[in-house]
C-alpha cells in the first residue's frame, strides 16, 4: 500500500476506534448501575446449582467479570482453568476440563465457577438488556465495528436490513466478527485485531462496575 494511502486508512483506523471510545462515554446506553445489576444475576445464576448442591460451599469473592464473545469465551475459560491446574481442551461454543491433581468435585465446582464469572459471554449480558441497549449495540457493530474491520484488511458481511444484534449463538444473529471467527485466524493475530476493532463497547463490559461494589 503506498505511503500515503496507508498513512489515510491509519488515520480513519485511529478515528474510528476513538469514536468507540467516545460515543461510549457520551451515550452510555448502560450504565455502572445497569452493568452492575446485569453482573449480580448471572453470577447468582451460575452459583445456585453449586449452593443447591453443596449448601454450606464458601462462595468465592469475584474481583474483576469480563465480557468477552461467545466466540473467544472457550479459549478464555481453558486458559483459566489451565492456570488453576486442570486439564481443559476448547470445544467448538463449549469446553470440557478434568482434575489433574485430586481435587474435590466441589473444589472442581468452585474453580468452574471462578473462571466462568470472570469471563461472561456476551450472549448472557445481552438477554439481559433492554431493546434500547440491543439496538445501541446494533448501531455499535454497523458504525464502528465494521468500518474499523474493513479499514483493517480483515473481511465483514454488510448487515441485513434488520438483525438481532450481537451474539453468535446459533441462532443465525449477524456480527461483523462473524467471517473473522469462522476464517480459523491465529490467536495472536485475532487478539490484536480485537483490540484495534473492539467487539463489544466499552459500556457493555462488565468490569466497569459501580465503584466499591464489587462482589
Amino acid at each position: 500500500m503506498p505511503a500515503r494511502r496507508w498513512l489515510a486508512a491509519s488515520v480513519a483506523l485511529v478515528s474510528l476506534t476513538g469514536l468507540a471510545g467516545c460515543s461510549s462515554i457520551a451515550s452510555e446506553p448502560m450504565t455502572a448501575v445497569d452493568r452492575q445489576q446485569i453482573r449480580t444475576a448471572v453470577l447468582d445464576e451460575m452459583w445456585q446449582p453449586i449452593g443447591a448442591s453443596y449448601p454450606e460451599a464458601f462462595r468465592p469473592r469475584i474481583t474483576v467479570t469480563h465480557t468477552v464473545p461467545d466466540a473467544d469465551w472457550p479459549t478464555r475459560i481453558v486458559a483459566c482453568l489451565k492456570d488453576r491446574g486442570y486439564q481443559a481442551v476448547a470445544l467448538p461454543n463449549d469446553y470440557a476440563y478434568t482434575s489433574t491433581q485430586g481435587q474435590t468435585y466441589l473444589q472442581y465446582s468452585i474453580d468452574g465457577y471462578i473462571c466462568n464469572a470472570t469471563w461472561i459471554k456476551q450472549s448472557e449480558v445481552e438477554r439481559r438488556m433492554t431493546s434500547q441497549q440491543r439496538d445501541a449495540l446494533e448501531r455499535y457493530q454497523k458504525a464502528v465495528v465494521r468500518p474499523c474491520l474493513l479499514l483493517s484488511g480483515a473481511r465483514s458481511r454488510e448487515a441485513p436490513d434488520r438483525f438481532a444484534a450481537g451474539s453468535i449463538t446459533g441462532q443465525g444473529n449477524w456480527n461483523p466478527y462473524d467471517v473473522v471467527w469462522a476464517s480459523g485466524l491465529e490467536p495472536r493475530a485475532l487478539a490484536y485485531l480485537e483490540q484495534r476493532c473492539p467487539p463489544i463497547p466499552v459500556w457493555m463490559d462488565t468490569a466497569n462496575i459501580v465503584s466499591g461494589r464489587r462482589e
